[in-house]
């Protein structure tokens, strides 16, 4: 009978360090960006807010990479890339375009507009020349309240 108790206190503990190790695991998998991406673009904008690591980007409503991570330049502007996964051509007019999802910055999406056919193709480490941001949060509330006015 003691044989039998102990055997069950060893499977139970195993059981319970597996799943915890589990739940480890899958939180590290959480904030882990597993993006395989073919090619790494460069992007440094003016602000930050409405930017978040691992948000989609698409073009024409597909998912073509995600948004790298986030850091800043000596100069103080924001640092990016965009991690594509697919084999996008690129061009020298490339667009990255930024859509809040509220005025409260919140991520919305990010679109890439990858250029004209008859501007150059961009470079291996050059960065996207173009990028629309949001208006400031200030402005996006203000207009989200303007909104909420009657009008006669």
């Amino acid at each position: 009978m003691r044989l039998h108790s102990r055997n069950d206190s060893l499977i139970g503990a195993l059981v319970i360090t597996g799943l915890v190790a589990g739940w480890y695991g899958l939180m590290w998998l959480k904030h882990a960006d597993l993006t395989i991406a073919k090619r790494t673009v460069p992007v440094v904008i003016k602000d930050s807010m409405y930017l978040k690591s691992r948000t989609e980007v698409q073009v024409s409503g597909y998912t073509v990479g995600r948004l790298g991570s986030i850091g800043r330049t000596e100069d103080g502007r924001v640092r990016t890339t965009v991690k594509l996964t697919t084999d996008l051509p690129l061009h020298a007019d490339a667009t990255l375009q930024i859509h809040p999802s509220s005025a409260l910055g919140e991520v919305g999406e990010l679109t890439l507009y990858p250029g004209s056919d008859s501007a150059p193709m961009l470079g291996v480490d050059e960065a996207i020349g173009s990028v629309v941001e949001p208006p400031s949060r200030e402005v996006l509330l203000l207009d989200s309240l303007v909104a909420l006015v009657p009008h006669r």
